[in-house]
């Protein structure tokens, strides 16, 4: 397991030459900056009681829970010494480590430095299982959104069904996959499965931080680094101009629901929220500075702030559903429900309005950028702080330039340089 960018740290066990007991000795292995030794905890358990993806013992008697309690103090104590160095700004290595955590492991690891290191092969469904769980918590933690979560998932469940079809089992060491495999799975992804470009790209990309991350356990000795021929290309989204987006805010005829689901909608389209930020949105998000009212949220998706002031059609669809009894209800400021019968109702609502283009929860937050922000003026810097983004090759993805936005931008530059003709 990683925990910081250069301290790896891991639970396993091994079986003492010549014992005949069936207890087996936990050891930790940790690495920090390329140097890797193995520490005797001092703690022994049978390998039928000891999981491999949780490094922990899977029973729950009272002895099992002690072990897992001391396993979790060892695993407390790297991490102290970590941050303790860092705090007195001292050099750390693991004569330090061993000496503050294990002081009765020297005669083992010198025996450690002379004997080259062995590692065992692992079985793909293993370490999978474990990075399916490190994912996991992350996303229980809130470090991962759930759509990026889906995504891991899908692409290592895609991978593990042809490892089985290529290999006629998964139970396939991670070492022995190979870059002919990648090739042959590449070509399956794209021929035999159908799969677009940018889909198959990210499942290939997905899967290759699994490897990244058996390489940070020290499960594999280098990084393995395959290329795949496919690229990802930005797909073209058609939005609305300013007339449809009007079209939109006068439209009417419409049931309750369809309004709740225009008017949200709208909401995105001045904003350049994501639906999960609309329907997270509470009152603790609406700031009042130097007299303007600000949404100020941290994106689900990757934590960076968003931040932007309310502009007036947003703060007054968001007046009008003050007192809406499912906002009551949920503590929302917006009535959303959820995501499918959001997008199916934008369906409706497109047909009503007879628009051409799809509207869907996600090409709101491209009207924001283009139709609204980039086409009256604000600058791509400012649009990038809105939309919490942290580097601006991801926001010129939002931000079209349209035709009008480029005529106008000309026709200030012609009366620039009329006085030069």
């Amino acid at each position: 397991m990683k925990l910081f960018n250069d301290l790896s740290f891991q639970f396993n066990l091994r079986k003492q030459q010549g014992a005949k007991t069936k207890f087996q000795k936990i050891y930790c292995r940790i690495s920090y900056k390329g140097c890797r030794r193995n520490f005797s905890t001092g703690l022994w358990t049978t390998e039928s009681s000891w999981c491999k993806v949780t490094e922990k013992v899977k029973s729950k008697e009272p002895l099992s829970i002690d072990l897992n309690e001391q396993l979790t103090l060892i695993k407390q104590k790297v991490i102290n010494t970590y941050f303790d160095s860092k705090d007195k700004r001292k050099d750390l290595s693991l004569d330090i480590i061993q000496s503050e955590v294990f002081p009765s492991s020297k005669l083992f690891d010198l025996q450690m430095k002379i004997e080259p290191e062995i590692i065992s092969p692992i079985e793909v469904t293993i370490i999978s299982r474990r990075y399916l769980d490190d994912l996991k918590a992350k996303l229980d933690a809130n470090i991962l959104s759930i759509g990026t979560y889906k995504s891991y998932r899908s692409a290592i469940i895609r991978f593990l069904h042809y490892v089985k079809m290529y290999y006629g089992s998964k139970k396939t060491s991670l070492t022995s996959i190979d870059k002919l495999f990648f090739f042959k799975f590449e070509n399956y992804l794209l021929i035999d499965c159908k799969f677009g470009n940018n889909y198959t790209h990210k499942v290939l990309s997905n899967t290759r931080k699994l490897f990244n991350f058996a390489y940070d356990l020290g499960l594999l000795e280098t990084k393995f680094a395959f290329k795949f021929k496919v690229r990802y290309t930005n797909p073209h989204r058609a939005i609305l101009n300013m007339e449809e987006v009007k079209t939109l805010i006068n439209l009417q005829q419409l049931n309750s629901l369809q309004e709740e689901v225009r008017d949200c909608f709208l909401f995105q389209c001045f904003t350049g929220l994501a639906f999960a930020e609309i329907k997270g949105l509470k009152a603790q998000n609406i700031k009042t500075l130097d007299g303007e009212k600000w949404v100020v949220i941290n994106r689900q998706k990757t934590g960076h702030e968003s931040k932007l002031i309310l502009l007036p059609i947003a703060e007054t669809i968001l007046n009008r559903y003050f007192d809406h009894p499912y906002c009551h209800k949920t503590n929302q400021l917006l009535p959303i429900r959820n995501n499918a019968k959001y997008n199916k109702t934008l369906k409706e609502i497109q047909a009503a309005a007879k628009l051409n283009t799809k509207l869907s929860s996600h090409i709101a937050r491209h009207i924001f950028a283009s139709t609204i922000a980039l086409q009256f003026g604000l600058p791509m810097e400012t649009l990038a702080k809105a939309l919490g983004h942290t580097n601006l090759r991801t926001t010129m993805i939002y931000g079209k330039i349209l035709d009008n936005k480029i005529k106008n931008d000309f026709d200030i530059l012609k009366r620039n340089l009329k006085d030069l003709s």
